[in-house]
């Protein structure tokens, strides 16, 4: 009974558990056209970068991860970004390949305004990117540029300790171990 315990329990003392976040970060390439109000030009161009609990799996072919995505933010070049708090709408669609490497994105984030403001970026038809800003607007034809990933621990993470599963099964491996060490020990010294 005790064997198939420990063999139960053996391996929760090998388990680990590991808090990181996946940032995937943006510079794309310039615009290749610039419109409207004088804001933008062709030199300009827009950065940024989302962040999910873990990193994207293999296989994905234009899957909506909206719900996964934890943190955002993109600048148009000029200064005008658009996070996660001020958005009024998002949109993340991405694809991967067998390893979880981002292979194609389309991406939309936006706010209502005033000023009203979108970035989008992607890959499907070509690729490229569209930016609006009030009555600016900036695109670039082909190209966007790539995704590159960070793996980061994660800074919501308390620093406050708390036993993980293993450390969990650490403690009670202790226990069952000195109960077995008190059992056989009294079954030893019983007079028969």
């Amino acid at each position: 009974m005790i064997r198939k315990l420990w063999l139960a329990l053996l391996p929760l003392l090998f388990s680990t558990t590991t808090w990181a976040a996946a940032t995937y970060s943006i510079t794309a390439n310039p615009y290749t056209s610039t419109g409207g109000t004088a804001l933008y030009s062709t030199t300009d161009r827009v950065s940024g970068s989302f962040t999910m609990a873990t990193t994207l799996t293999g296989g994905l072919v234009r899957s909506n991860v909206n719900a996964s995505v934890t943190s955002f933010s993109f600048d148009d070049g000029k200064g005008n970004v658009i996070t996660q708090a001020n958005a009024t709408s998002r949109t993340f669609e991405v694809s991967t390949d067998p390893g979880g490497n981002l292979t194609g994105f389309d991406i939309t984030v936006s706010v209502a305004g005033p000023p009203s403001q979108s970035i989008r970026l992607y890959t499907g038809d070509g690729g490229g990117v569209q930016v609006t800003y009030g009555t600016a607007r900036a695109t670039r034809v082909g190209a966007p540029g790539n995704f590159t990933l960070a793996i980061t621990a994660d800074p919501v993470v308390s620093t406050t300790s708390v036993p993980t599963l293993s450390e969990w099964a650490l403690m009670g491996l202790a226990c069952l171990m000195l109960g077995s060490v008190a059992w056989q020990h009294r079954r030893q010294r019983r007079p028969l």
